[in-house]
């Protein structure tokens, strides 16, 4: 469970809900790594909102809860669509972050995000991570039964030492996509995979559709990114 009140807000564009959402609770500096839970939920859906190629979601009801953490409701079709959002990251970066919630304070690095040179579990792969977190979704989803759809959003923070290619990513997301459809397709009916290639900073929404996968520029309407 996320601690802190529910919101329910109304936004006729991606800006005003951005602004809107960061007003909630303001985080404390623009270090992403810093927020709490939900700080960071609010922008990675403002993000994902913003990013769709469907025009028609925007003005939109939104609700911040749990379980799920958000339902949408676009005023063009009225539909409730509840989103489940959850964070991807690597073994090592999973690691520090339960030592910083034990500790109650940052765990204190020698070089700035390099957290590799650690001595943690290494890596696994990130397509084993991804199936974890469907594992995971399927324990809770009782309240797909009180929305008109159940999509699950997946924000790629893994931790990567180089740069992966176009075809390696494409790779990736394609054996995801065959391995979720014919595992778990009756779960989601929409998953979406925010993803960095490497080390770039750019950031791309993939839609992984029964039959191919659609990539979408991420465009972030957060104040100040």
């Amino acid at each position: 469970m996320h601690a802190g009140p529910a919101i329910r807000l109304h936004a006729e564009s991606a800006g005003t809900l951005a602004q809107m959402m960061r007003d909630v609770d303001p985080p404390a500096d623009d270090d992403l790594a810093s927020w709490g839970t939900r700080q960071k939920e609010r922008r990675w859906l403002c993000r994902f909102l913003h990013s769709l190629p469907e025009r028609e979601m925007f003005p939109v009801e939104v609700y911040h809860d749990d379980a799920p953490d958000f339902i949408v409701i676009p005023h063009a079709n009225g539909q409730r669509i509840g989103i489940e959002v959850t964070e991807l990251v690597s073994e090592n970066r999973r690691a520090v972050q339960q030592m910083e919630r034990k500790r109650g304070h940052a765990f204190e690095r020698h070089r700035a995000g390099d957290i590799d040179d650690l001595d943690l579990p290494a890596d696994r792969q990130w397509g084993m991570h991804l199936d974890e977190i469907l594992v995971k979704k399927t324990r809770g989803l009782g309240w797909s039964t009180a929305v008109d759809d159940s999509w699950l959003l997946i924000v790629d923070s893994w931790h990567r030492t180089h740069l992966i290619s176009q075809a390696e990513l494409e790779a990736e997301l394609e054996a995801f996509r065959v391995r979720y459809w014919a595992e778990y397709g009756n779960l989601f009916h929409r998953v979406y995979i925010d993803v960095s290639p490497g080390s770039t900073s750019e950031r791309i929404l993939c839609d992984v559709r029964r039959d191919f996968v659609a990539q979408y520029d991420a465009r972030d309407p957060w104040p100040g990114a």
